[in-house]
C-alpha cells in the first residue's frame, strides 16, 4: 500500500470519526431538548390533569428507547383491573389496599406464583435501568424507586389516597385511610409492611430540622411525585458525563419541588463534575481569559451554594457507620430468602 493510499485512509477513518461524534451530539441534543419540554410541560398542568402512569413511562423512555409506552401502560391497566375484580362493594379503602399488596407481594395464580420482590443484587438502584418501571414488571425484581411507583400507581387506578414520601436515600408509600383519617407508611421493599416513622429515622437518621422543614417523612403533592420520578433522568445524563444536561433538569425540577435535598446534592455535584471538565480543558494553557476564570469561578460557587443550601435545610451525610449498618440489614433479609 503506498503513503498516499495510507494518508487518505486514515483521513477517511478521522472523518467517519468525527462525523459519528457529531451526529452522537446532535441525538444527545435532541434527547436532552424532548425530555426537558416533556418534564417542563407535565410539571406545567394542574395536578389533577397528570396521569403518574404515563409520566413514569415516558420519563424511562428517554433513558430506554426499547420501550414501548402504550404496551407498558396496557400492562399497568390489565393488573389494576386484575386487582379490581377480586373486590366486593363492601370493601373498605383498606381492603383494596390489602388486596393490591396481596397482588404484588404474593405468590397465587394471579401472578403466575411469581410476585414481585426486592431486588437484593441492587437494592440501591445502582443500575440505572433496574429504577425504570418497565424493567420491573418484566424482572420483578425491583428497588426503593421502581417498587413504590407502581404500588402508588396502581393504587391510584384502584381509587386510593396513595403518594410517596421520601427519607435519606429512600421513597416509600404514604396511604391515607378516608374512614379514619389515619395515613399509614407502606414500604414497598418490605412486601409494603406498615412501618413508623420512627423506624425509617432509625434506619436513616434524619435531623429534627430536616423533618420539621418537610424534607423527609412528608406525603409529596403529585407534581413533588413527578420531579421524584424526573431524578432518574438527572442520573442518566451525570452517566453519560453530559453534566449541563443533568444541571439543566435538576434545576427545572427544584423549582417544582424547592426542598428535594437529594436533588440539590445531585445538583451541587454536577457543577462539580462541570468545573472538573473544564479545569482538565484549560490545564496546560499558558494562561487562561478573565471569561474563563469568571466560568470556573461560577461553577464552584455553584457547588458550594447548592451543598449549603442542602445543609441548610437538615440535611446531613449519610455516616459510613449508618450506612454499613442499612447494608447488613439487607444481606440478613436477603439470607432469610434464601432459606
Amino acid at each position: 500500500m503506498s503513503l498516499s493510499t495510507q494518508g487518505y485512509l486514515k483521513a477517511v477513518i478521522l472523518i467517519i470519526l468525527v462525523f459519528g461524534q457529531i451526529k452522537a451530539a446532535e441525538a444527545t441534543t435532541r434527547l436532552h431538548s424532548a425530555a426537558f419540554s416533556f418534564v417542563e410541560k407535565t410539571l406545567s398542568r394542574p395536578s389533577y390533569d397528570i396521569d403518574l402512569a404515563r409520566t413514569k413511562i415516558m420519563i424511562d423512555k428517554f433513558i430506554d428507547p426499547s420501550i414501548d409506552v402504550e404496551q407498558s401502560l396496557n400492562d399497568l391497566t390489565r393488573m389494576a383491573q386484575t386487582v379490581r375484580s377480586a373486590s366486593t362493594p363492601n370493601m373498605t379503602a383498606i381492603d383494596k389496599m390489602m388486596s393490591l399488596r396481596a397482588y404484588l407481594y404474593e405468590g397465587g395464580y394471579w401472578n403466575q406464583f411469581k410476585p414481585f420482590h426486592y431486588d437484593f443484587a441492587d437494592p440501591l438502584g445502582i443500575n440505572l435501568h433496574s429504577q425504570l418501571l418497565p424493567t420491573y414488571l418484566r424482572t420483578k425484581k425491583g428497588n426503593c424507586v421502581s417498587m413504590p411507583f407502581l404500588f402508588v400507581i396502581l393504587a391510584e387506578k384502584l381509587g386510593l389516597d396513595v403518594t410517596v414520601a421520601t427519607a435519606p436515600l429512600h421513597v416509600f408509600v404514604k396511604f391515607k385511610d378516608p374512614q379514619t383519617g389515619q395515613t399509614f407508611n407502606l414500604e414497598t421493599t418490605n412486601g409494603a409492611k406498615i412501618e413508623s416513622d420512627s423506624f425509617y429515622n432509625e434506619v436513616m437518621p434524619m435531623t429534627d430540622t430536616a423533618i420539621h422543614n418537610g424534607v423527609y417523612l412528608k406525603p409529596l403533592s403529585k407534581k413533588e411525585t413527578v420531579v421524584v420520578m424526573t431524578l432518574v433522568l438527572s442520573e442518566y445524563f451525570v452517566k453519560q458525563k453530559q453534566w449541563q444536561n443533568a444541571i439543566d433538569i435538576t434545576t427545572l425540577i427544584l423549582k417544582h419541588y424547592p426542598k428535594f435535598a437529594y436533588a440539590m446534592l445531585k445538583l451541587g455535584n454536577s457543577y462539580s463534575d462541570l468545573l472538573q471538565e473544564k479545569v482538565k480543558l484549560y490545564r496546560g494553557k499558558r494562561a487562561i481569559t478573565d471569561t474563563q476564570k469568571q466560568q470556573l469561578d461560577y461553577l464552584y460557587a455553584q457547588n458550594q451554594r447548592w451543598f449549603a443550601k442542602a445543609e441548610s435545610i437538615g440535611w446531613q451525610p449519610v455516616s459510613p457507620e449508618t450506612n454499613a449498618k442499612y447494608m447488613r440489614t439487607i444481606q440478613q433479609r436477603a439470607n432469610i430468602q434464601q432459606h
